[in-house]
């Protein structure tokens, strides 16, 4: 078994090494914990009751505001951190020498051919020499 190890040198005290976390392992885990936490929070939001228009509602005890937005941020970290780990997954599964580079932010990905081609038809590579 082959284990990429890193290192960290302290100010003060011997250097550290311990096995290098994958990006993905590291953005899943973060995905799968924020909603366990979001939903603690969601149940313990506090609520007391408000006239409107439409008769009486259950409204936010004022308390509880900050409590709220911590759900929200939970809900967006397990969003944003799924894509991520299916990001950092496809491209440490992607096999090595398939032809496929980044090109831009717009352009996405592309054969390495088709980019090659079309920027020499923009005039953005030299030619080799």
């Amino acid at each position: 078994m082959l284990v990429l190890v890193s290192q960290v040198t302290p100010k003060k005290g011997p250097s550290i090494t311990f096995p290098a976390p994958s990006a993905a392992a590291l953005a899943l885990n973060l995905a799968a914990e924020a909603p366990r936490s979001a939903e603690t929070l969601r149940n313990n939001l506090q609520f007391g009751a408000a006239p409107s228009p439409d008769g009486t509602v259950r409204n936010l005890k004022r308390d509880s505001t900050g409590q709220l937005f911590d759900y929200f941020e939970k809900c967006l970290v397990s969003v944003v951190f799924s894509v991520q780990a299916l990001e950092a997954y496809s491209i440490y599964a992607r096999p090595a020498g398939d032809g496929l580079h980044r090109h831009g932010r717009a352009r996405g990905f592309e054969r390495h051919t088709d980019a090659t081609r079309r920027d020499h038809q923009d005039g953005e590579c030299a030619s080799p020499a």
